[in-house]
């Protein structure tokens, strides 16, 4: 019981040691509360959550959080984290990402214990996402695009971070979930960059796939190695190709 008691001390002072300054700069550390609600301080979400749901995500719950909270301060603590998790999940699809069961519990949880305490401390701070010090690099969307008379998927990635990702690419192709091909990329993505990536497949029935009778998945692992870690960052998602709304949609990885 005292490690637990232990571990939650810690974990509340890391997360306060990442509020930077509660100043207009940013650059001088203040003791909370903030002096003015346009006063910014920082927080820093952990990787995974910066990637499966998107900084702008995190951004809207912890948004929806405080505005609550200065419209309702009486406003307990599971009504805050549905409306945090309410206002993330509809960022995310937005920008075209489908966190799964478990990273919405994930989500939850760090509303719950680490966000919503302290906004409820520090009613007067503008909470804002920091930059990442390391690249994020993820998968925006995929689409087919006519090329010719002929169709290629083309996918679309982006490094959201503020340093430079020299990333591996896998994608294979399955039909009717079955592996038809599979290639492999590397390719460097500047920080803020965004990259289209295509590869030639004569042999892919694109007549099948526009009309329904096959079905057209697609996997991409993504992977970037990162000075400070000995194991790369590794990402895979898994897409679908819907005829109807020619478009591709993420699915749960098999």
């Amino acid at each position: 019981m005292k490690h637990v008691v232990l571990l939650r001390f810690i974990t509340s002072f890391l997360l306060m040691a990442t509020i930077h300054g509660c100043s207009q700069q940013s650059q001088q550390v203040i003791n909370s509360p903030c002096a003015t609600l346009t006063t910014n301080a920082q927080i820093k979400p952990s990787a995974n959550l910066s990637l499966v749901f998107g900084n702008d995500a995190i951004q809207a719950a912890i948004g929806a959080v405080a505005g609550r909270l200065i419209k309702q301060p009486d406003s307990s603590t599971p009504s805050l984290t549905t409306s945090g998790t309410e206002a993330a999940l509809g960022a995310a699809k937005a920008n075209g990402k489908n966190p799964t069961v478990s990273d919405i519990t994930a989500l939850e949880t760090y509303l719950r214990e680490d966000i919503i305490p302290t906004v409820k401390q520090n009613p007067t701070c503008n909470f804002v996402i920091a930059s990442p010090a390391r690249p994020y690099v993820g998968i925006e969307k995929l689409f087919l695009r006519k090329i010719g008379d002929k169709k290629f998927p083309m996918i679309g990635i982006a490094n959201t971070g503020p340093a430079e990702a020299k990333a591996h690419i896998v994608i294979h192709q399955l039909l009717d979930d079955r592996e038809h091909s599979n290639a492999s990329i590397d390719t460097i993505i500047g920080p803020g960059q965004r990259r289209t990536i295509s590869w030639p497949d004569d042999k892919l029935p694109i007549s099948d796939i526009d009309s329904g009778k096959t079905a057209l998945t697609i996997i991409v692992a993504i992977s970037y190695p990162l000075e400070s870690e000995t194991a790369p960052i590794l990402h895979r998602e898994a897409w679908r190709y819907d005829h109807a709304a020619n478009e591709f949609y993420s699915v749960p990885l098999k």
